[in-house]
């Protein structure tokens, strides 16, 4: 009873629905009194169906429904709203690593629900989505449920573009975290990153000359920023300064005469 239930979910997502006995006699009788040899009956959901049919074959006949077809999220817009709002608040309030873990568990989370796995260790980081049984359809529904969470317009190839669920984490955090790619944690995220595959000893003394020299550079302009910043600031704080203000500075740097 299980299975069969399971096999029922299975197709209803991928818009069929299981066919009414009556309907289906009737719809037998009909053929054999009008001599039909090659007939397909089936109840389609002609919202989800298109949609996951067309994804990687176009399909005419079909291609005016799969566009006008609701997307098929379970959630109502408020519910996807209030999902997109959270995930943005933590992604804002992570670094680079913790940012692709927590969109790598959404990913796991959704895959493991559309392939009727009841935890994420079903849906290892680096394995291929088509190994792990997505198909068209699922690769739609899935597109939908992260296109809920995260506000994107995600296309139905998402799984087939980006084909591991690691993948589809860094393109998501590109796509999420743009605005955040010159922030602190980014920026020593990259420089760890340069350190750990740089090795002095890998390159000749003028090379490493070379490189001493332009880091050296950045040094400089990166401290300069901080100077000039200074100097904005005390420029700022002369300019409101009252006379005993500036008696008292005078006094805190040389002394009392």
């Amino acid at each position: 009873m299980a299975a069969d239930e399971a096999v029922v979910e299975y197709y209803r997502r991928r818009g069929m629905r299981p066919l009414d006995t009556d309907l289906a006699i009737a719809s037998l009788q009909h053929s054999l009194d009008h001599g039909d040899t090659t007939v397909t009956i089936a109840d389609i959901d002609w919202e989800r169906f298109p949609a996951g049919f067309t994804a990687q074959r176009p399909s005419p006949l079909l291609s005016d429904l799969a566009a006008a077809a609701s997307p098929g999220v379970d959630a109502t817009p408020d519910d996807a709203a209030a999902v997109n709002g959270s995930l943005q608040r933590q992604l804002a309030t992570s670094t680079p690593t913790q940012q692709h873990q927590l969109l790598l568990h959404h990913i796991q989370t959704h895959a493991a629900a559309i392939l009727g796995h009841p935890t994420i260790d079903a849906v290892p980081p680096t394995q291929p989505f088509q190994e792990l049984g997505f198909d068209s359809l699922t690769a739609v529904e899935f597109g939908h449920r992260l296109s809920a969470a995260t506000g994107l317009d995600l296309p139905p190839t998402l799984v087939f573009d980006h084909p591991t669920p690691k993948e589809l984490a860094d393109f998501l955090r590109e796509r999420l975290v743009e605005g955040e790619l010159t922030s602190e944690g980014h920026l020593l995220s990259e420089l760890d990153r340069w350190d750990a595959v740089s090795a002095p000893s890998a390159v000749d003394e003028a090379a490493r000359r070379r490189i001493t020299g332009r880091l050296r550079l950045l040094l400089a302009k990166w401290n300069d920023t901080e100077r000039k910043t200074e100097r904005s600031a005390a420029h700022s704080e002369l300019e409101t300064a009252t006379a005993e203000d500036i008696f008292d500075l005078i006094s805190d740097e040389f002394g009392k005469s």
